[in-house]
């Protein structure tokens, strides 16, 4: 819940509130992958399942698809499962690195790469895990960080624990994108697909 705060009697902000609920993830399929946090980019692969319709005979298509699905509702769930782990004393520095700055799911500067300057709804799966995967390392290594500050001290369990859920998800990521590049290269084998799909 945000609350209101008053300084110098002129100036009233909003004190944003630390959150992992996905449901206050801002999110629209047009929106660019590049301003977009774990979260933002989790609940994305949520819509890509949901959204994905077969709507031909095409058989690389009938095959590939319910892969997809079930990737995408993997990640989702495994992610919504890790978020109700989380203490209550570390849930400001999970939200921070999860949700972003304003707790929405968005960066306050886009990412440069060129890539992720596409929209949601043109992303690909196996780039969007690695995507994921990106947020993972960067998430990580800055956690890793601070826990060797002096000035982090009294939040070192947080930066573990957030380790900790930086590592399992990470696991699970990279097994769900093993397991799309073998049913690629297993459909492409039975259909006899050349290029890339």
């Amino acid at each position: 819940m945000e609350q209101e705060t008053t300084m110098n009697q002129s100036t009233t902000y909003k004190k944003i509130e630390p959150t992992l609920e996905i449901s206050k993830v801002k999110y629209d399929n047009s929106f660019r992958m590049n301003k977009g946090t774990l979260a933002q980019l989790i609940v994305s692969l949520k819509d890509m399942g949901d959204r994905l319709e077969l709507r031909s005979d095409n058989n690389v298509q009938k095959k590939l698809y319910p892969v997809i699905k079930e990737i995408c509702s993997e990640v989702y769930n495994k992610y919504v499962e890790l978020c109700s782990t989380v203490k209550d004393e570390n849930l400001n520095e999970h939200a921070y690195f999860l949700m972003g700055p304003y707790m929405n799911g968005t960066f306050k500067f886009p990412l440069s790469s060129k890539f992720e300057r596409k929209q949601y709804k043109y992303a690909e799966v196996g780039p969007t895990l690695k995507s994921v995967l990106n947020r993972i390392f960067h998430a990580k290594r800055e956690a890793t960080n601070r826990l060797t500050k002096e000035k982090y001290e009294d939040k070192k369990s947080s930066y573990v624990e957030l380790n900790n859920f930086l590592e399992m998800l990470e696991v699970h990521i990279k097994e769900l994108s093993e397991k799309w590049k073998n049913s690629v290269y297993k459909i492409r084998k039975e259909e006899n697909v050349v290029q890339s799909l």
